[in-house]
């Protein structure tokens, strides 16, 4: 199943369980055991992981044990919750048996509250004594938490707002925001123009700029590939770096490690774009869900917080002609024949704004 994000399914612990789950998968029977981050029991990315780990194994045992500073994740009753080792990424214990002739189950169990606790709790707590909920995890995600799927049936009538917009993508990353990026336009046009002066070395500019070469982007082919350009004014364009943050950006290949064109393109011309993030409300965080908002330029991937920023233009940009409406003809056509007249693109786009603008006010 591909992914728009595939980038965390090369993690060293997930090619640690998969290796594991080969294994065990060649002898036919066996145990897997591991403490790994526990982004894997939720995150849409590992669906496919999921997937197949309750195609390989009888029983999973998933412990969350909680502690991601990133998600500024707390107690259910609102209390501080700490990681058991000192690292951001929470935590959680995987164990996983392939035995034959025993029915196929997933349980899950969380442990939250400060270190000194969790330490204390799993020196005196075993498999046996741990309060597992069974999960049953459902298509296309197959999530290993326990969930509310009260009106889910109802909530899945709707269609999904990749549906309603077919032509989405994540927001740009240049891996060099110091850099590629300023709240003044005339200050980051300064720093074009000094790295493509051949009277600098790379050397100067490496060190000026704070750049370092990397496997597949080094400062010597990017200047020279900036040279080279003759319509440096062109690529200097708005961007929505953050929420009500509009700076500018150097928008060239040579400097942007994924420029993500093939929607970026049409949000250089009049448009405008909903952006909505894909993670929802973390379990134990504080707040609510409040992860939309517009935008009239091309944007950042991490507009929300860190990373998820997906964008779904109003108007896509034909090599010739008019612009299109970024907006399912099905469906326009069940809307106007519901309501006698099918509604523009911008109502809708108004509409679907407005039903999550409480949360977007919240920004």
């Amino acid at each position: 199943m591909g992914e728009k994000n595939p980038k965390w399914l090369q993690d060293d612990y997930v090619k640690f369980i998969r290796f594991a789950q080969w294994q065990i998968d060649s002898a036919g029977e066996g145990v897997l055991g591991f403490i790994t981050n526990h982004s894997y029991l939720d995150n849409p990315t590992f669906r496919g992981m999921r997937r197949s780990l309750m195609n390989s194994f009888d029983h999973i045992y998933l412990l969350d044990l909680h502690g991601n500073s990133k998600k500024k994740e707390k107690c259910p009753d609102g209390s501080k919750d700490q990681n058991v080792f000192d690292i951001q990424q929470g935590v959680a214990i995987l164990l996983a048996i392939k035995k034959t002739r025993i029915e196929k189950r997933v349980f899950h169990a969380d442990l939250w509250g400060l270190r000194k606790r969790k330490n204390r709790w799993l020196k005196t707590n075993d498999i046996d004594s741990t309060k597992w909920k069974t999960v049953s995890p459902k298509a296309p995600f197959y999530f290993f938490v326990p969930r509310d799927e009260r009106g889910l049936s109802r909530y899945e009538q709707f269609p999904k707002i990749t549906d309603i917009f077919p032509v989405s993508s994540v927001g740009i990353v240049t891996s060099r925001d110091q850099f590629a990026i300023d709240a003044g336009r005339n200050e980051l046009k300064r720093r074009i123009n000094m790295f493509r002066d051949e009277s600098l070395s790379d050397q100067f500019i490496k060190k000026s700029f704070h750049l370092k070469d990397k496997a597949r982007w080094n400062v010597k082919s990017a200047r020279k590939k900036v040279r080279a350009e003759r319509e440096l004014e062109r690529h200097i364009l708005p961007i929505l770096y953050r929420p009500f943050d509009r700076r500018w950006v150097f928008y060239h290949d040579a400097l942007i490690e994924r420029t993500r064109k093939d929607v970026m393109r049409h949000m250089v011309r009049e448009n405008i774009s909903l952006c909505v993030g894909r993670a929802g409300q973390v379990v134990g965080s504080e707040g609510p869900w409040n992860i939309v908002f517009c935008a009239e330029t091309i944007t950042d991937l991490n507009l929300f917080y860190r990373g998820g920023n997906v964008n779904f233009p109003l108007y896509t940009y034909p090599a010739e002609g008019n612009p299109r409406a970024n907006v399912d003809g099905v469906l326009l056509d069940r809307l106007g024949q519901s309501y006698g007249q099918a509604p523009s693109p911008e109502q809708m786009l108004q509409y679907i704004y407005a039903v999550q603008w409480p949360a977007a006010a919240r920004i």
